[in-house]
C-alpha cells in the first residue's frame, strides 16, 4: 500500500515535534480520503500529552494494582474486569512503566472515536466540505476530553468502545461486535446497555 507523502511528513514530524505534527494533520484531513495516518498521529499527540499525568483519583488506585505483585487472576478479581488487567499483565511482562498505559489507553480511544467520526460520515453520505469535517473532529476532541480519560480509564474507555462499535456495526459487524465485546470487558456497567442495544 502506498503512503501519501504528506502521510509521511505527518509521521515524520510526530518523531522530531508532536504539536507540529498535530497541527499538520488536523489541516490535512480530507474526508473524500482515508485519514487513518492523520487519525494516528492526532491520537498519539493527545496520548504523550497525558503522559505526566500525576497518578489521582482512579489512576492512583490502578498504580497501586499494577505495583502489587499479584498474578493475572488476582488482578482479574480486583478490578472485576477482563480489558485493564490484561493490559497491566501484557505491560509488565514487557517491563513497561505504568506511565505509558493512560497514554496507551487516551491514544486508542481517540483513534477509534476518530475512526468511527469517518465511518459515520461516509455511510450516512453526508456531503460535508473538509472544514466541516475538521470542526467535527474538533468538537469530538473536546467532548472525549483526554485528561480525565486518562485518569479514569476504565468506564470512559468502555463507553467509548460501546458507541462506537454500535456505530460501526451497522457497516461492520465483525469490527462493531469486537468493540462491544471490549466495552463489557472493560467495565461490566455497560452491560445492560448492550443488552437494551441487542434487544431493541
Amino acid at each position: 500500500m502506498k503512503i501519501e507523502n504528506n502521510k509521511i511528513l505527518a509521521l515524520v514530524l510526530l518523531l522530531l515535534c508532536p504539536i507540529l505534527s498535530l497541527l499538520y494533520s488536523l489541516c490535512s484531513v480530507n474526508i473524500k480520503k482515508n485519514n487513518n495516518i492523520y487519525f494516528f498521529c492526532i491520537s498519539l499527540f493527545f496520548g504523550l500529552f497525558v503522559l505526566k499525568n500525576p497518578p489521582i483519583f482512579d489512576l492512583y488506585r490502578y498504580f497501586n494494582i499494577f505495583y502489587d505483585e499479584k498474578s493475572l487472576i488476582e488482578i482479574i478479581l480486583t478490578t472485576n474486569d477482563l480489558f485493564i488487567p490484561l493490559v497491566f499483565f501484557l505491560f509488565k511482562d514487557l517491563s513497561i512503566p505504568f506511565f505509558w498505559i493512560s497514554p496507551f489507553i487516551v491514544s486508542t480511544g481517540i483513534f477509534i472515536c476518530l475512526y468511527t467520526l469517518s465511518i459515520l460520515v461516509k455511510i450516512n453520505e453526508i456531503n460535508i466540505s473538509n472544514r466541516m469535517f475538521l470542526f467535527l473532529i474538533l468538537v469530538l476532541l473536546i467532548l472525549i476530553e483526554p485528561i480525565d480519560l486518562s485518569l479514569t480509564l476504565r468506564f470512559r474507555l468502555a463507553c467509548i468502545f460501546a458507541s462506537c462499535g454500535i456505530i460501526i456495526n451497522i457497516s461492520n459487524k465483525k469490527k462493531g461486535i469486537v468493540l462491544i465485546v471490549l466495552s463489557v470487558c472493560t467495565h461490566l456497567a455497560i452491560f445492560p446497555v448492550i443488552l437494551i442495544y441487542f434487544s431493541s
